[in-house]
Protein backbone atom coordinates (compact mmCIF):
# COMPACT_ATOMS: atom_id res chain seq x y z
CA UNK A 1 0.00 0.00 0.00
CA UNK A 2 1.30 3.48 -0.89
CA UNK A 3 2.05 5.86 1.97
CA UNK A 4 2.72 9.59 2.17
CA UNK A 5 5.11 10.30 4.98
CA UNK A 6 3.57 7.56 7.06
CA UNK A 7 -0.03 8.07 5.98
CA UNK A 8 -1.64 5.41 3.84
CA UNK A 9 -3.42 6.24 0.57
CA UNK A 10 -6.70 4.99 2.02
CA UNK A 11 -6.41 7.48 4.87
CA UNK A 12 -5.72 10.31 2.40
CA UNK A 13 -8.90 9.48 0.44
CA UNK A 14 -10.92 9.40 3.64
CA UNK A 15 -9.63 12.81 4.73
CA UNK A 16 -10.33 14.29 1.28
CA UNK A 17 -13.96 13.19 1.39
CA UNK A 18 -14.40 15.01 4.71
CA UNK A 19 -13.15 18.41 3.36
CA UNK A 20 -16.09 20.66 2.19
CA UNK A 21 -16.10 21.60 -1.49
CA UNK A 22 -15.39 25.31 -2.01
CA UNK A 23 -17.68 27.14 -4.49
CA UNK A 24 -17.42 30.51 -6.14
CA UNK A 25 -19.76 33.36 -5.15
CA UNK A 26 -21.80 32.98 -8.36
CA UNK A 27 -22.20 29.25 -7.78
CA UNK A 28 -23.27 29.80 -4.19
CA UNK A 29 -25.77 32.48 -5.19
CA UNK A 30 -27.20 30.20 -7.87
CA UNK A 31 -27.61 27.43 -5.33
CA UNK A 32 -29.41 29.80 -2.98
CA UNK A 33 -31.74 30.93 -5.76
CA UNK A 34 -32.76 27.36 -6.49
CA UNK A 35 -33.34 26.58 -2.86
CA UNK A 36 -35.25 29.82 -2.10
CA UNK A 37 -39.04 29.23 -1.95
CA UNK A 38 -41.25 31.09 -4.43
CA UNK A 39 -43.26 33.84 -2.80
CA UNK A 40 -46.95 33.91 -3.63
CA UNK A 41 -48.96 37.11 -4.00
CA UNK A 42 -51.03 37.90 -0.94
CA UNK A 43 -54.75 38.47 -1.65
CA UNK A 44 -56.61 38.86 -4.97
CA UNK A 45 -55.50 41.25 -7.73
CA UNK A 46 -56.77 44.78 -7.29
CA UNK A 47 -59.54 45.73 -9.77
CA UNK A 48 -58.98 48.78 -11.99
CA UNK A 49 -60.02 52.07 -10.46
CA UNK A 50 -63.47 53.03 -11.81
CA UNK A 51 -64.10 56.24 -13.71
CA UNK A 52 -65.39 59.15 -11.67
CA UNK A 53 -68.79 60.79 -12.07
CA UNK A 54 -69.33 64.17 -13.67
CA UNK A 55 -69.83 66.41 -10.64
CA UNK A 56 -70.16 70.17 -10.79
CA UNK A 57 -70.38 73.20 -8.54
CA UNK A 58 -72.14 76.49 -9.14
CA UNK A 59 -68.97 78.08 -10.53
CA UNK A 60 -68.46 75.23 -12.98
CA UNK A 61 -71.89 75.47 -14.56
CA UNK A 62 -70.38 76.81 -17.81
CA UNK A 63 -68.50 73.53 -18.35
CA UNK A 64 -71.56 71.40 -17.86
CA UNK A 65 -73.32 69.71 -20.75
CA UNK A 66 -76.46 67.76 -19.91
CA UNK A 67 -79.17 66.26 -22.09
CA UNK A 68 -82.31 64.39 -21.11
CA UNK A 69 -84.12 62.53 -23.86
CA UNK A 70 -86.47 59.57 -24.16
CA UNK A 71 -85.53 56.56 -26.23
CA UNK A 72 -88.04 56.09 -29.08
CA UNK A 73 -88.03 52.28 -28.78
CA UNK A 74 -89.42 52.09 -25.24
CA UNK A 75 -89.63 55.74 -24.05
CA UNK A 76 -86.95 55.07 -21.45
CA UNK A 77 -85.37 58.31 -20.24
CA UNK A 78 -81.63 58.56 -20.90
CA UNK A 79 -79.39 61.27 -19.44
CA UNK A 80 -76.06 62.33 -20.96
CA UNK A 81 -73.59 64.43 -18.98
CA UNK A 82 -70.20 65.39 -20.40
CA UNK A 83 -67.38 67.08 -18.52
CA UNK A 84 -63.59 67.57 -18.71
CA UNK A 85 -61.76 64.58 -17.24
CA UNK A 86 -58.99 65.21 -14.74
CA UNK A 87 -57.44 61.77 -14.41
CA UNK A 88 -53.73 60.93 -14.76
CA UNK A 89 -54.61 57.61 -16.41
CA UNK A 90 -55.81 59.43 -19.51
CA UNK A 91 -54.20 62.00 -21.84
CA UNK A 92 -54.77 65.70 -21.38
CA UNK A 93 -57.80 67.22 -23.11
CA UNK A 94 -59.97 64.19 -22.41
CA UNK A 95 -63.70 64.33 -21.75
CA UNK A 96 -65.87 61.97 -19.74
CA UNK A 97 -69.27 61.02 -21.16
CA UNK A 98 -71.46 59.84 -18.29
CA UNK A 99 -74.57 58.14 -19.75
CA UNK A 100 -77.29 57.04 -17.37
CA UNK A 101 -80.91 56.03 -17.25
CA UNK A 102 -83.37 58.48 -15.76
CA UNK A 103 -83.30 56.44 -12.54
CA UNK A 104 -79.59 57.25 -12.11
CA UNK A 105 -78.33 53.77 -13.04
CA UNK A 106 -75.16 53.99 -15.17
CA UNK A 107 -75.64 52.83 -18.76
CA UNK A 108 -72.04 53.45 -19.88
CA UNK A 109 -69.11 55.75 -19.32
CA UNK A 110 -66.88 56.71 -22.23
CA UNK A 111 -63.64 58.68 -22.40
CA UNK A 112 -62.97 60.65 -25.59
CA UNK A 113 -59.94 62.77 -26.42
CA UNK A 114 -60.58 66.14 -28.04
CA UNK A 115 -58.56 69.36 -28.25
CA UNK A 116 -61.77 71.38 -28.28
CA UNK A 117 -62.42 73.79 -25.44
CA UNK A 118 -65.33 73.17 -23.09
CA UNK A 119 -67.26 75.87 -24.94
CA UNK A 120 -66.83 74.13 -28.32
CA UNK A 121 -67.00 70.49 -27.23
CA UNK A 122 -70.39 68.86 -27.67
CA UNK A 123 -72.01 65.48 -27.26
CA UNK A 124 -75.61 64.62 -27.99
CA UNK A 125 -77.97 61.65 -28.10
CA UNK A 126 -80.16 61.06 -31.15
CA UNK A 127 -81.49 58.10 -33.10
CA UNK A 128 -79.19 58.33 -36.13
CA UNK A 129 -79.72 54.77 -37.41
CA UNK A 130 -83.52 54.84 -37.06
CA UNK A 131 -83.72 51.62 -35.02
CA UNK A 132 -85.46 53.28 -32.09
CA UNK A 133 -82.36 53.43 -29.89
CA UNK A 134 -80.37 56.56 -29.12
CA UNK A 135 -76.92 56.86 -30.65
CA UNK A 136 -74.15 59.22 -29.56
CA UNK A 137 -72.56 61.97 -31.65
CA UNK A 138 -69.40 63.61 -30.26
CA UNK A 139 -67.29 66.50 -31.58
CA UNK A 140 -63.65 65.45 -31.82
CA UNK A 141 -61.46 67.98 -33.62
CA UNK A 142 -61.17 71.14 -35.72
CA UNK A 143 -59.94 70.42 -39.23
CA UNK A 144 -58.06 72.96 -41.30
CA UNK A 145 -58.08 76.68 -40.74
CA UNK A 146 -61.75 77.34 -40.17
CA UNK A 147 -64.75 76.50 -38.02
CA UNK A 148 -64.94 72.98 -39.40
CA UNK A 149 -65.64 70.66 -36.47
CA UNK A 150 -65.37 66.93 -37.05
CA UNK A 151 -67.62 64.42 -35.31
CA UNK A 152 -67.59 60.76 -34.31
CA UNK A 153 -70.65 58.55 -34.15
CA UNK A 154 -71.14 55.87 -31.49
CA UNK A 155 -73.91 53.46 -32.50
CA UNK A 156 -75.89 51.85 -29.70
CA UNK A 157 -75.97 48.05 -29.59
CA UNK A 158 -79.18 47.01 -27.77
CA UNK A 159 -77.94 43.44 -27.20
CA UNK A 160 -74.65 44.48 -25.61
CA UNK A 161 -76.27 47.59 -24.07
CA UNK A 162 -73.28 49.69 -25.02
CA UNK A 163 -72.11 52.23 -27.60
CA UNK A 164 -69.50 51.35 -30.23
CA UNK A 165 -67.62 53.80 -32.41
CA UNK A 166 -68.52 53.74 -36.12
CA UNK A 167 -65.26 54.40 -38.05
CA UNK A 168 -67.11 55.10 -41.31
CA UNK A 169 -68.53 58.28 -39.76
CA UNK A 170 -65.12 59.83 -38.96
CA UNK A 171 -64.14 63.08 -40.65
CA UNK A 172 -67.70 64.34 -41.15
CA UNK A 173 -69.08 67.64 -39.97
CA UNK A 174 -72.39 69.29 -39.07
CA UNK A 175 -74.42 66.08 -38.69
CA UNK A 176 -78.19 66.52 -38.78
CA UNK A 177 -81.09 64.12 -39.00
CA UNK A 178 -82.91 63.95 -42.31
CA UNK A 179 -86.68 63.72 -42.34
CA UNK A 180 -86.32 60.19 -43.65
CA UNK A 181 -85.97 57.78 -40.73
CA UNK A 182 -82.48 56.36 -40.38
CA UNK A 183 -80.86 58.99 -42.62
CA UNK A 184 -78.30 61.62 -41.66
CA UNK A 185 -76.95 64.62 -43.56
CA UNK A 186 -73.27 65.42 -43.06
CA UNK A 187 -70.76 67.79 -44.62
CA UNK A 188 -67.25 67.16 -45.84
CA UNK A 189 -64.74 69.78 -46.88
CA UNK A 190 -63.05 68.81 -50.12
CA UNK A 191 -60.85 71.92 -50.28
CA UNK A 192 -60.71 75.67 -49.47
CA UNK A 193 -64.30 76.89 -49.52
CA UNK A 194 -65.53 73.65 -51.10
CA UNK A 195 -68.06 71.81 -48.97
CA UNK A 196 -69.97 68.72 -50.04
CA UNK A 197 -73.13 67.64 -48.25
CA UNK A 198 -74.18 64.01 -48.30
CA UNK A 199 -77.35 62.27 -47.23
CA UNK A 200 -76.56 58.76 -45.97
CA UNK A 201 -78.98 56.14 -44.75
CA UNK A 202 -78.24 53.27 -42.39
CA UNK A 203 -78.82 49.76 -43.74
CA UNK A 204 -79.96 47.63 -40.82
CA UNK A 205 -79.21 44.41 -42.70
CA UNK A 206 -75.50 45.10 -43.28
CA UNK A 207 -75.10 47.63 -40.42
CA UNK A 208 -73.44 49.99 -42.89
CA UNK A 209 -74.12 53.54 -44.05
CA UNK A 210 -75.15 53.93 -47.69
CA UNK A 211 -74.66 57.22 -49.51
CA UNK A 212 -77.92 58.24 -51.19
CA UNK A 213 -77.34 61.74 -52.55
CA UNK A 214 -74.68 64.45 -52.53
CA UNK A 215 -74.42 68.06 -53.65
CA UNK A 216 -72.08 71.03 -53.35
CA UNK A 217 -72.90 73.35 -50.49
CA UNK A 218 -71.06 76.31 -52.06
CA UNK A 219 -72.39 78.07 -54.06
CA UNK A 220 -75.64 76.04 -53.93
CA UNK A 221 -77.09 77.36 -50.67
CA UNK A 222 -80.22 75.25 -51.07
CA UNK A 223 -78.28 72.01 -51.26
CA UNK A 224 -78.39 71.13 -47.57
CA UNK A 225 -82.08 71.94 -47.24
CA UNK A 226 -82.77 69.66 -50.19
CA UNK A 227 -80.92 66.75 -48.59
CA UNK A 228 -82.65 67.00 -45.21
CA UNK A 229 -85.99 66.11 -46.73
Amino acid sequence: MLTFRGISSAAVLLLASMIPVMTTGAQAEGALKVARPIKKAHGPAQPPRPLPDCSFTESEEATRHMQRVRQPADMTEVVLISCPLDDTRYPDQSYLLDIRYGSGEVLQKLVVQSPLSTEMFSASLLDATGDGYLDLIVSTDIAGGGPYVEFDLYVYDPEAKSFRRDPSFAGTSAPALARTKGCVVTEFRGGPGAYVATRSCFDTQSNQWRSVESCSVVPDVGCRKQLTR
